[in-house]
């Protein structure tokens, strides 16, 4: 007697489907990490948006301050400012005024000769500058529809 050895038709071993169950997986973690990339992404040009446009703000009160320091040093005596405030709060002016453009000039120092001085600092010397100006300026980042708006405030010694 000849024993026969049984082949089965299939030779396939028997699969649970344990890979695709791995791979779902996977796939979920791979789009929950693009999910969050592009949240990340998002809040990235939110915050460049903003610091452009705060630039912009600064830059555009910036430019007005140096257009009213050279109009001082060409007519000082047209040019309109206020000699009688003592204190000046820029931050407490930009918030009664709103986001609108505007500069405000105050006299610091008067001529020497008179003897009436503000006080400068240790480093300027009140009686050698005869007149210094303190100018401040509020400007958004665009007149139409403001988002941002800065103050900029200096000295000018003409």
């Amino acid at each position: 007697m000849a024993t026969e050895k049984r082949r089965s038709r299939s030779p396939r071993p028997h699969q649970s489907g344990a890979v695709l169950y791995v791979a779902l997986i996977m796939l979920l973690l791979l789009a929950l990490l693009g999910i969050s990339g592009m949240q990340v992404a998002s809040m990235q040009e939110k915050m460049a948006s903003n610091y452009r446009q705060s630039d912009v703000a600064f830059q555009n009160a910036e430019g007005y301050v140096r257009e009213r320091e050279k109009a001082i040093k060409a007519a000082a005596s047209s040019v309109s400012v206020d000699s009688t405030a003592c204190a000046f709060d820029a931050l407490a002016w930009a918030r009664t005024i709103g986001s609108t453009q505007t500069v405000y000039v105050r006299r610091l120092i008067c001529d020497a000769t008179t003897g009436t001085s503000s006080n400068l600092g240790a480093t300027v010397d009140a009686s050698s500058v005869g007149s210094a100006y303190e100018v401040t300026s509020l400007a958004p980042d665009d007149k139409s529809s403001p988002t941002a708006t800065a103050v900029v405030q200096t000295v000018y010694i003409p």
